[in-house]
């Protein structure tokens, strides 16, 4: 999409939503800080889960090393992929604070423009 589409849609929408397009504006910036902070609240569990798993699952793979492998290493490998969802979310969610009205222009225009 160039930039001229992208300001007619927005003129479009501006004109669609009169006054209360100020307001739909302030109501996305403001989601953008509360989705930030349930992204960065999400780091808190996963950081217990981790702290109380690791002291687990090296009892486990000091116990016998050939019958818990397995079960130890798909464990980790889930950890990891979770961990892994829940970083990015709260780098995404540390950008988002740091330009809230991008963020909240990117979520509006995703929701009305066609991909």
């Amino acid at each position: 999409m160039n930039p001229d589409d992208l300001a007619k849609i927005l003129d479009e929408l501006g004109q669609r939503l009169g006054p209360a397009g100020q307001h739909v504006f302030e109501l996305a910036i403001r989601q953008v800080y509360i989705n930030a902070g349930v992204g960065l609240l999400l780091l808190v569990p996963v950081a217990i889960a981790w702290r109380w798993a690791i002291p687990i699952i090296r009892r486990e793979q000091a116990k016998d090393f050939l019958d818990q492998s397995i079960a130890v290493a798909m464990g980790v490998v889930l950890g990891l992929i979770a961990t892994g969802i829940v970083c990015v979310s709260a780098i995404t969610s540390i950008s988002d604070v740091l330009n809230p009205e991008y963020a909240a222009l990117k979520d509006i225009l995703s929701r009305i423009v066609p991909r």
